[in-house]
């Protein structure tokens, strides 16, 4: 099955699917109906009393960008996508850490063979690799994460031209959970030498496949080693992949030093059941398998204690 982007302009809002947690893994089935229904429900973060329909009817959809770790579990609706004219592309990460930091996390040679199933259907200008983040620790060194990288490099070169690579962001949540449990986590690794031959070595690497290599939100401190900062929401790249006419407004609602255009986040924080450590979208897991075990994918929300 080979899913065809739909040519012409680029009309509507851009959809995250999401931000806040891996849709295409865990509420694939939720997501279609949604589809199907047109429209879905949202809370907002910061006031879950607020809620607000999104229409998802495709006149009203410019494309749709899904952040993942393993995207199988959608492949059978790529078709009825491609049939509704809704064009979408993939942010899907890739890190490879043991279960100590993922506990639900997908392994790097599981995380390699579902990107290649998915981008032998949609090509590999709808879908990039992102590395992130970058934690460094004694069994996370420079070393190690080249290695990693290598791999990815070798195995993925030919189905993705883009790589997105950031250090942790220094969540407040997430470092008092960090600090904990890898105490030896090196909290500024631009300051280590061998962390910033890490990056040169990311670069050649990058440019000796022909991979276009940039940061995520790290105020162009990487610039210097010839990785600057660029949206992973990117209007020129989804334009290009998606053979649609997007037109780039900046998203507001971001944190600093987000690049990306504007976009509508359908997802809901603690719902995620991966729980990685380092992820600042969940702040309780018992909340969060609760959730998780409590959803319907009938509703038009994700969250399960939506209305």
């Amino acid at each position: 099955m080979k899913s065809e982007a739909i040519p012409g302009l680029g009309l509507g809002k851009i959809i995250s699917a999401s931000r806040r947690t891996d849709i295409p893994s865990f509420y694939a089935r939720w997501f279609i109906n949604r589809i199907r229904e047109g429209y879905v429900i949202v809370r907002n973060p910061f006031n879950y009393k607020i809620q607000t329909r999104v229409s998802l009817l495709p006149q009203d959809v410019a494309a749709i960008v899904f952040w993942t770790r393993d995207a199988e579990p959608l492949i059978p609706f790529f078709l009825e996508l491609n049939e509704r004219n809704i064009p979408f592309a993939f942010l899907w990460t890739i890190t490879g850490y043991s279960r100590s930091l993922e506990p639900n996390g997908v392994s790097l040679d599981h995380g390699i063979e579902s990107f290649e199933k998915v981008a032998q259907i949609v090509g590999p200008n709808r879908i990039a690799l992102r590395y992130d983040p970058i934690i460094i620790t004694k069994k996370y060194n420079s070393q190690w994460h080249f290695n990693v990288i290598t791999k990815l490099v070798n195995s993925l070169t030919g189905k993705t031209n883009r790589i997105i690579v950031s250090r942790l962001s220094p969540y407040r949540t997430v470092m008092s959970r960090l600090r904990k449990l890898i105490p030896d986590m090196l909290e500024n690794p631009l300051d280590n030498e061998d962390v910033m031959h890490l990056f040169q070595e990311i670069v050649s690497l990058a440019a000796k496949n022909n991979l276009i290599i940039q940061s995520c939100c790290q105020n162009n401190e990487l610039s210097e080693l010839g990785i600057t900062d660029g949206p992973c929401i990117d209007v020129d790249w989804l334009s290009k992949g998606l053979k649609i006419a997007l037109k780039h407004t900046s998203d507001r609602g971001q944190r600093e030093y987000c690049l990306c255009a504007k976009s509508v986040d359908i997802g809901s924080y603690d719902t995620c059941p991966r729980l990685c450590e380092y992820c600042y979208a969940f702040r309780s897991k018992r909340k969060t398998l609760n959730y998780f075990r409590l959803h319907d994918p009938a509703r038009p929300s994700l969250d399960a204690f939506i209305l």
